[in-house]
């Protein structure tokens, strides 16, 4: 009997979405792609000796040594067994093609979250070593913003005066990422700990916050959209 594809959901789309969970539950890709190395071989075990799933033929008999002709049965066989091979090598190009492409997905998902991870963290490291956040952090559209310091909800526009510190001592802890539009859009949840003393205000000795920025790409670079602390 012919393999058939997905009846219900697309074979495809499942593919894709298997990958999409593995990866958000912090699978490698490494991991992913055995995982799927098995799942081809364990399906097709025709693959793994390099056939497409083509039956071994019978022996030429005396007959067909002769000139002769298989036997009626035998040709309605062959004759079935290559329409069989057909929808195998479809599902099989398919199966490569969606788990290609999917692959690609979870890679760029990969490399956004290590480029949003690396903004909040040298962000952290630039502060401390300079007295001041760093400069062009905020999208051109500007960013809305509540503060853990309480209050209304603020309007910070691009190209805002960096705060300054007498001192700062802030890591992010625990930072988990969420990719929207691999490459142009992520959200951000992360920890926020430490201690600091900003320039005209009061000193913080035991700062902790829960943070969630909202990152777009902007011209090669992360910039903050909307943030909660």
């Amino acid at each position: 009997m012919p393999h058939r594809m997905s009846e219900g959901i697309p074979f495809g789309f499942t593919s894709i979405a298997m990958v999409a969970f593995m990866r958000q539950q912090g699978v490698s890709l490494a991991l992913i792609g055995t995982f799927i190395v098995c799942t081809v071989i364990v399906a097709f075990p025709s693959c793994k000796n390099g056939r497409s799933g083509r039956s071994v033929e019978k022996p030429a008999t005396a007959l067909d040594l002769r000139g002769g002709a298989w036997p009626a049965e035998a040709n309605l066989e062959r004759v079935l067994q290559r329409k069989r091979e057909i929808p195998m090598k479809a599902v099989l190009l398919v199966l490569a093609s969606t788990l290609l492409f999917a692959g690609s997905l979870a890679h760029a998902d990969e490399a956004t979250e290590q480029e949003v991870m690396k903004t909040i963290l040298d962000g952290n490291a630039y502060a401390k070593k300079n007295l001041k956040d760093p400069d062009d952090t905020v999208s051109k559209d500007g960013s809305l913003e509540f503060w853990s310091s309480g209050g209304f909800l603020q309007q910070v526009n691009a190209g805002a005066t960096p705060d300054e510190y007498e001192s700062v001592n802030i890591d992010a802890k625990h930072i988990h990422v969420i990719t929207l539009v691999p490459g142009k859009v992520a959200v951000a949840q992360f920890y926020s700990e430490g201690s600091m003393a900003p320039k005209n205000s009061a000193a913080v000795s035991n700062y902790r916050t829960r943070a969630t920025q909202v990152f777009v790409k902007e011209d090669g670079k992360w910039k903050v959209r909307a943030a909660h602390w």
